[in-house]
């Protein structure tokens, strides 16, 4: 009996270190993951560390190199240290994969990824709140930034470079079935060199501020909707210079009852081939103070948006 109640006492007090988490946890490219991943002992991987992270916790790459791929399931801050190269290269998965709770906030600030064969940088699934700030996306085979949800949720993305990315730099889809919608901000960022530098469609309302928007194959901003019935698109663009894209701006929408719409506010739209297109369905307004410079065609005609 005197054995059993030791080994029991022993269990019982194993069940608090087993079930012990950090509020801050740490990475390093000195650090082991079988190491607790705290400041002073690191991991090696984001991996390693989100699994002993409390929720609402921080996790912080204290010095630069490379990190690899990871899954947040969590409501959890994600940081590179000020001067850091903090890099994840993703040669198959996504560089990061937002998969949380339905009210949980996520924010991923100051991390570099780079495409290495895989389609999406960032694959955001479902979160209450997704924050993207400081960051750089480049060379990925499908979207920068992947935003594919049924979710309601808020996505805000700030101070970003976002580049070479095939098919978008920012791609943003809603609920196909009509009940939620997305809404994002896209703000003081660069994209350069995508497919469609950002792209928001079906269950979207979409904000993009004081970016730079260039170089583009296709759109430098697409706002569309196209599948199931009775969905929108809609998306305001101020203070924006659009650039050297094929388009620069198109909306428009296929499908039974679905629309979508732009509204254009004091941005420089020049050197494109064509400004702005306005398909099937498509409407785009403005507050006439938008300048059109240098376009092989100003494109569409604009509706009237009135300053109240």
């Amino acid at each position: 009996m005197k054995k059993l109640c030791l080994l029991t006492g022993a269990c019982l007090l194993a069940v608090p270190a087993l079930l012990a988490q950090n509020n801050r946890s740490a990475v390093s490219l000195s650090g082991a993951d079988i190491n607790p991943c705290t400041p002073a002992s690191p991991c090696r991987s984001f991996v390693a560390a989100i699994a002993v992270t409390n929720p609402g916790g921080e996790i912080i790459a204290l010095d630069s190199g490379g990190y690899g791929p990871f899954a947040v399931t969590i409501p959890v801050t994600i940081s590179g240290a000020p001067g850091v190269h903090a890099a994840i290269a993703a040669p198959a998965a996504p560089a990061m994969t937002i998969n949380a709770g339905s009210s949980d906030k996520v924010t991923i600030r100051n991390i570099v990824m780079i495409g290495a064969g895989a389609n999406y940088g960032i694959n955001i699934v479902n979160a209450g709140t997704v924050e993207v700030f400081g960051c750089l996306v480049r060379g990925f085979n499908a979207f920068g930034i992947f935003v594919n949800t049924s979710a309601a949720m808020v996505v805000q993305i700030d101070n970003v470079w976002i580049a070479d990315n095939t098919s978008a730099g920012i791609f943003i889809e809603g609920d196909f079935a009509g009940v939620n919608s997305v809404r994002t901000t896209v703000s003081n960022s660069s994209l350069y060199n995508n497919g469609d530098g950002i792209r928001s469609d079906y269950g979207t309302k979409t904000v993009i501020t004081n970016c730079t928007i260039a170089d583009d194959s296709n759109s430098g901003v697409t706002v569309n909707s196209n599948i199931s019935t009775g969905l929108s698109a809609d998306a305001t663009i101020e203070g924006c210079t659009i650039s050297n894209n094929n388009m620069g701006t198109f909306v428009g929408a296929s499908g039974t009852n679905n629309t979508a719409k732009m509204t254009l506010s004091n941005n420089l739209l020049s050197f494109n081939a064509t400004a702005v297109t306005v398909s099937v369905n498509g409407v785009a307004n403005s507050f006439a103070d938008n300048r059109f410079a240098a376009n092989i065609s100003d494109g569409s005609p604009l509706g009237a948006a009135s300053f109240k």
